[in-house]
């Protein structure tokens, strides 16, 4: 199903492309194309060629099916992502109560690949080596589900793990929270939820790539990083009877990243074929947020309900390679694969904290960084 939604978002730019202006079959055959080729340079054409009837020249012609359309002016791309985030530094989630090994970890609960959609629109100056772009991509739910059962009972790691052998009073006092848990710590049975969001936007000015075989980008950019995981404990002490209300630890994080970016990029082209490499940097300021929700004995006592924010430099570095395949004088098939690497975001389990100091979970943590990457697959208009 969000394959089939994804596919949907992706063909709109197409119907837009195509209601703008539809192939003209006559231009495909027997008229000439001008030499220039605007946005996808050609590099040592001959002028003429000798035909093999009288020995006579005409001037140069392409296949019509691989040139250039003549004097384009706008490329509309729309492609299908399917891309993975990668999870960051591994901990133990769940622990055997007997040997303390660990049972699952932050790594077990890692994101597969998951479609998501990419649209470029550009327009490019006739006259000047020049061009204006603005790209969205993103991918919309990169989910992961697990479910960790007894044998033996269920408990967390660390000093959260250990059993309080007591009674909370209302407010929890930090003596209590530090002396342990109930549910957490003799669960019959905890289910984990690792979900995630990518977003981005960017505007950016393009100087060469129309009369060279490389240029230079720089813009504005706008990402958007947004996790959730979330964990509930069933318990054979606070929770015996079936069907009765989990404990639940939950954590979300939001990063909204807002800056610039220059890149780098090199286009070739070989008859019908062409090849185009990027490279991209950027810097940003990352507004940030995270909320921890932490209950016990059966979701009755909250021990843990903060919301810490903070506003920190962060920076992305991103490179893709595309193969490209002329059909027609304006559309192209598109294939490739991209990386971006974020360094300085806030991962939701990266905020996770089992030790039982009254304070934990109250500030940000901000030690692994957000790697994605995947291959792409989709079309090219070309006017």
């Amino acid at each position: 199903m969000q394959l089939l939604k994804t596919a949907l978002i992706c063909a709109i730019p197409l119907m837009l492309a195509v209601a703008c202006r539809a192939d003209d079959a006559a231009d495909l055959v027997g008229n000439a194309v001008p030499l220039d080729t605007i946005h996808t340079p050609r590099t040592d054409v001959p002028a003429e060629y000798t035909t093999g009837q009288d020995g006579g020249t005409v001037p140069y012609q392409d296949n019509p099916l691989c040139t250039a359309n003549m004097g384009p002016t706008l490329a509309i791309t729309t492609e299908l992502l399917v891309w993975k985030l990668e999870s960051g530094v591994d901990q133990p989630l769940v622990i055997n109560p007997v040997t303390l090994a660990p049972r699952l970890t932050t790594d077990d609960m890692g994101f597969g690949y998951q479609p998501g959609m990419k649209t470029d629109v550009q327009y490019l100056s006739p006259e000047e080596d020049s061009a204006f772009e603005v790209l969205y991509y993103g991918v919309y739910d990169w989910t992961d589900n697990r479910e960790i059962d007894a044998p033996p009972f269920v408990r967390l790691p660390q000093d959260f793990g250990n059993f309080f052998n007591g009674a909370y009073s209302s407010p929890p006092t930090p003596a209590q929270l530090q002396a342990g848990t109930h549910d957490w710590a003799t669960a019959n049975a905890i289910t984990f939820q690792n979900r995630a969001t990518f977003n981005s936007v960017e505007a950016n000015l393009i100087w060469g790539g129309q009369k060279t075989n490389s240029g230079v980008v720089f813009g504005p950019r706008y990402m958007g990083l947004y996790e959730s995981f979330r964990m509930q404990a069933y318990s054979t002490v606070a929770s015996p009877i079936a069907g009765s209300p989990p404990s639940v630890y939950n954590i979300s994080t939001r990063n909204d990243l807002l800056g610039a970016q220059v890149g780098f990029f090199y286009r070739q082209k070989s008859d019908c074929w062409e090849g185009y490499y990027y490279f991209k940097g950027g810097l940003y300021g990352n507004n940030c947020r995270q909320d921890t929700f932490v209950t016990d004995d059966a979701g009755g006592v909250v021990i843990r309900n903060y919301s810490p924010s903070a506003s920190i430099t962060a920076s992305s570095l991103e490179a893709g390679v595309s193969l490209l395949r002329r059909i027609n004088k304006t559309w192209l098939l598109r294939f490739g694969y991209d990386a971006i690497w974020i360094q300085d975001v806030a991962r939701a389990t990266d905020q996770l904290d089992f030790t039982t100091n009254p304070t934990a979970g109250s500030t940000m943590q901000f030690r692994q960084g957000a790697l994605m990457h995947g291959g792409n697959f989709g079309v090219e208009a070309r006017y």
